[in-house]
């Protein structure tokens, strides 16, 4: 049977309760067991978890398949502030006749030109394939192919938001993909999944998932047996 694809919002209680979570206590091992196990599941059948024939905004390529459905997030690019011109005027003056004269002038400064800061242009729908990403907004698009790739960064915005940049070698301007961090959390894993599948390590990717569970299972074992939370 089929798992229904991932659909990450914004509004993720249920991560941020997680994150909330600083102590280690048996629901919280318990509660990433469940997530491991189930995303082991869903990246070990990823080609069957998602209908692209159905309409959804975005037309899939032959042998294409989609992981992940992202909805509102933004679209992140750097913008230039204004310029800032600093300086001053010079100048001399000389006589036509007794009673007009003209000053002749003379600008001097620096021109400082204004600084790039992370703007979010566009809101919209984020798609995540095991070929590509897409980012299809109300007014831009962006698609970030894995082959041109060159890497995947996640970045705090504040202390709630992130931003995930994606840098390709097609295009000059770096464009990222904004949320709250728990949801972007959730984009750089299926990222990075979908880099493992298009570079053929797709089961390096499920293999590292189930050393994290098994450790996670061993943490959960020592911690039932010692319940003041001294982990062996």
């Amino acid at each position: 049977i089929a798992l229904p694809i991932f659909l990450i919002l914004r509004s993720r209680k249920k991560k941020k309760a997680a994150i909330k979570a600083a102590e280690p206590s048996v629901e919280k091992f318990q509660k990433e067991i469940s997530e491991l196990k189930e995303a082991i599941e869903f990246f070990s059948n990823h080609e069957s978890q998602y209908n692209e024939a159905q309409p959804g905004g975005v037309i899939a390529k032959k042998d294409e398949h989609v992981i992940a459905v992202v909805s509102e997030v933004g679209l992140i690019e750097s913008r230039r502030g204004p310029t800032e011109f600093k300086g001053g005027s010079t100048g001399v003056s000389f006589r036509l006749t007794k009673r007009v004269s003209v000053r002749k002038s003379g600008m001097r400064g620096t021109a400082t030109a204004g600084e790039e800061t992370p703007t979010v242009i566009d809101q919209g729908k984020f798609v995540i394939s095991d070929q590509r990403a897409i980012f299809v907004g109300n007014k831009q698009s962006r698609e970030f192919e894995w082959d041109n790739l060159l890497s995947y960064e996640m970045q705090m915005l504040g202390k709630k938001n992130a931003i995930l940049y994606l840098p390709v070698s097609n295009r000059q301007k770096v464009s990222g993909i904004a949320s709250d961090s728990a949801a972007i959390e959730q984009v750089h894993q299926r990222v990075a999944f979908g880099v493992s599948v298009a570079t053929g390590r797709k089961d390096e990717f499920i293999k590292m998932l189930k050393a994290e569970l098994s450790e996670t299972e061993a943490e959960l074992k020592s911690f039932e047996q010692h319940p003041s939370g001294q982990l062996e």
